[in-house]
């Protein structure tokens, strides 16, 4: 229950981010139809990045939990530390390729923003993945 409440709240950021900042300037000007179709692409880039985080989030929850029930059912400590290694060790290397993919579509997403006139930045979000919390770097509309 508390990881859909996280990806509720995490999708509720991104997408303020995204609309708010582009509500605040739309009284500076009203956009045209390439910059709507720009801003629609950056939604859809952090749609695309919020569905990344939603799968790595959920194998992080399920990775803990394997991990916990094993740590439980284990009493000599060496073999605990060594569970305990396995799992900092998948955990991270989950987190990284996360990391990794969502920085790719990121700057693909910028790319395609500033030639369209946007003016875009990195918001990085804190995430949650089960026992540890990493900055994932959704796209933030600035101007246009």
């Amino acid at each position: 229950m508390m990881q859909k409440s996280l990806l509720a709240l995490l999708f509720s950021v991104i997408f303020a981010l995204v609309l708010g900042t582009s509500g605040a300037f739309a009284a500076e000007s009203e956009p045209d139809k390439e910059t709507l179709s720009a801003l629609e692409n950056v939604e859809k880039t952090n749609a695309k990045i919020l569905k990344e985080i939603e799968k790595a989030v959920e194998k992080s929850y399920d990775l803990y939990d394997v991990y916990q029930k094993d740590l439980a059912r284990e009493s000599d400590e060496k073999r605990q530390a060594d569970l305990t290694a396995k799992y900092e060790e998948d955990i991270t290397a989950l987190i990284s390729k996360l990391d990794i993919r969502t920085q790719d579509i990121t700057r693909k997403g910028i790319g395609k923003a500033e030639k369209s006139g946007l003016t875009v930045e990195v918001e990085l979000v804190p995430v949650q993945f089960a026992d540890r919390i990493a900055l994932i770097d959704p796209i933030k509309v600035i101007g246009w």
